[in-house]
């Protein structure tokens, strides 16, 4: 691996860089996780790593591949890049490397921020570690799935799955172990057909012993089964993925490698020393090339490289680039924010409605002053009704300005109080009118209220001799500034 001490690249073996961490996957069975110390890994430059398969030439079948998945059928390696310290998601994540080529991927690198309820899903308070192939694992959303269903097994069904990450120190055995049935030596066919024939005591005792290993791997695996099928589909509520996490996107290029020019060169060198597969009998043809070219036979050095295919077969390279150190935030965030829903708003106002943000102020103002002018003239009556005195006339009021003098005259001598009760050329009758219309040419448009509520008084004050009776509340100034109207009666 080569990480940057300040502006130099150094180069150092991957063993003294970073750490190793193995465990058996359900599929793939051997795998291994590499993890650069924290103090290299903001400075990593590249990692170059070299496989050797060691396949099994003298094998007509394979033993470790599975009919229903492919890939478990393929001739190479499965790569993972993850953060470090993180379970790989070998199932989904996985670039297929294929033997005797030289596989280069270069990173690019994602900085994702979720946003938590109610607008996303992700939660602050997670645990910073698992407890994962007896090792711990730093938490993911994947792994946390992964734990939480092989702890759901363990309680429920006493023993663990090997589809998910387990810990064989947690005291449970594999769901699908059979350790006596598989015994020839106990639960043969041979031993139960002939207990069956010829029962005896030990026969029994062994048939009994493995009807019961039969029944107990029956109900292990019903019982797996029956917890595995409640997590088939949907996210689980108590794994919930962190508000901030890194993702890497690769592109990859694959060429052939080594050359046969190039193959004996590389089984001499250092890093084929360190892998110590050279002195493997598979290798001997390699060893007699080597011979003949050092002895100046260079053709049949290239004769010998042309047949053999061992290291086509067997050897693979991967380089892992990460070009530079620039990170993409991906950042979650709600899909209308009140900002946005203002903006968009006056947009469609503004095209569809002929609306702005002046037009609505407006508007506002407008309103403001209708309701300003209604409470004023609301005001200027409820003034006007305090000035007035009440009516003995059963509370009516008798509005008279704009309304003709006859109508008010009639609705008073209908109540019978009208106040002259003497023919249409009394001089007082008459008087008493041209006061009246005088008032209502003087205020144009008001109100002014005729009252018969009496006080005793002078008729001298209208130019003519007799008693009549004044308002309520009336004093001699209002009577002088003819700010009140007055009626006599004889």
């Amino acid at each position: 691996m080569t990480y940057l001490n300040g502006s130099k690249p150094v180069a150092t073996p991957c063993d003294e860089g970073g750490r190793w961490r193995k465990f058996i996957h359900a599929q793939y069975l051997n795998c291994a996780t590499f993890e650069p110390f924290v103090e290299l890994r903001a400075s990593t430059t590249n990692i170059e790593m070299y496989i050797y398969l060691n396949e099994m030439s003298d094998h007509a079948t394979c033993p470790d591949c599975f009919r229903g998945e492919v890939k478990s059928q393929l001739s190479g390696a499965l790569i993972v890049i993850d953060s470090a310290d993180h379970l790989p998601n070998v199932n989904d994540k996985s670039i297929n490397l294929k033997p005797g080529s030289l596989t280069e991927i270069r990173l690019s690198i994602i900085e994702n921020v979720q946003k938590q309820p109610p607008h996303g899903r992700c939660s602050p308070n997670l645990p910073k570690s698992l407890p994962l192939y007896d090792t711990s694992y730093a938490y993911s959303e994947y792994a946390c799935r992964q734990y939480t269903i092989q702890n759901d097994i363990n309680q429920k069904c006493g023993c663990y799955s090997l589809e998910y990450p387990y810990n064989e120190h947690d005291g449970f055995e594999p769901c699908s172990r059979l350790p006596t049935f598989v015994n020839l030596t106990s639960c043969s066919t041979e031993k139960i057909a002939r207990s069956n024939v010829r029962p005896s005591v030990s026969d029994s005792s062994i048939t009994d012993m493995c009807t019961q290993e039969i029944e107990l791997f029956t109900k292990r695996m019903l019982c797996k089964r029956s917890v595995m099928e409640n997590y088939v589909h949907g996210a689980l509520p108590s794994c919930t993925m962190p508000c901030a996490f890194y993702s890497y996107e690769a592109e990859q290029s694959t060429s052939s490698w080594p050359t046969k020019t190039w193959q004996l060169t590389w089984l001499n060198s250092s890093s084929n020393r360190r892998l110590g597969i050279f002195q493997g009998p598979e290798f001997e043809v390699y060893r007699e090339a080597q011979r003949l070219l050092a002895s100046g036979n260079e053709t049949g050095a290239a004769h010998l490289l042309d047949n053999a295919n061992v290291l086509e077969r067997n050897l693979l390279a991967v380089l892992i680039n990460r070009p530079n150190f620039d990170v993409r935030k991906v950042e979650e965030k709600e899909v209308l924010s009140l900002t946005s829903l203002l903006s968009q708003s006056g947009g469609l106002f503004s095209i569809w409605l002929g609306l702005s943000m002046i037009a609505l102020g407006e508007i506002a103002e407008f309103l403001v002053r209708c309701y300003t002018k209604t409470m004023e003239n609301r005001q200027a009556k409820c003034t006007s009704k305090h000035q007035t005195e009440p009516s003995e006339l059963n509370d009516r009021k008798i509005a008279f300005g704009n309304h003709r003098t006859d109508e008010w005259k009639n609705q008073l001598l209908a109540a019978e109080k009208w106040p002259v009760r003497c023919s249409e050329n009394h001089f007082l009758w008459i008087l008493l009118l041209n006061y009246i219309k005088a008032k209502s040419e003087h205020k144009e448009n008001s109100l002014c209220m005729i009252q018969t509520q009496y006080q005793e008084i002078k008729c001298e004050d209208f130019g003519v001799r007799g008693n009549h009776q004044l308002f309520p509340g009336d004093d001699a100034q209002q009577k002088q500034q003819g700010q009140r109207d007055y009626s006599c009666e004889f």
